[in-house]
């Protein structure tokens, strides 16, 4: 969604984070968020091997991934983290939850209680 400012004249994004795939898919799109925002243009894919759900996150169609993209990628990963109250791990271009986690009713990720 875009939304154009009245009084600047600026063209904003809207973000809508996705709430209904889980919650792996919606720390995947704050990372996602983050990492736009800070000039890394990029996209991820969710996956699951081995019983080990993550996303990796690739260079959009005809750009490159610098080399210090997974420096970024673990920066926005803290961030979010911190800002969500969530333990994200990263390696590489892979990202994944540590710990369960579920989307309560107010759309903000919990820890599942043990």
């Amino acid at each position: 969604m875009v939304y154009v400012s009245p009084d600047r004249g600026r063209i904003k994004r809207k973000w809508s984070v996705d709430k209904e795939n889980g919650p792996l898919v919606m720390a995947a799109e704050l990372v996602l968020k983050k990492l736009i925002q800070h000039s890394w243009p990029c996209e991820y894919r969710a996956d699951r091997e081995g019983g080990i759900c993550y996303a990796r996150f690739r260079a959009v169609r005809g750009r490159q991934i610098g080399p210090d993209f997974s420096e970024a990628l673990e920066r926005a990963c803290r961030i979010v983290g911190a800002d969500h109250r969530v333990t994200i791990a990263c390696d590489g271009v892979d990202m994944w939850l540590d710990g369960d986690y579920y989307i309560n009713r107010a759309g903000k990720l919990a820890k599942v209680p043990a």
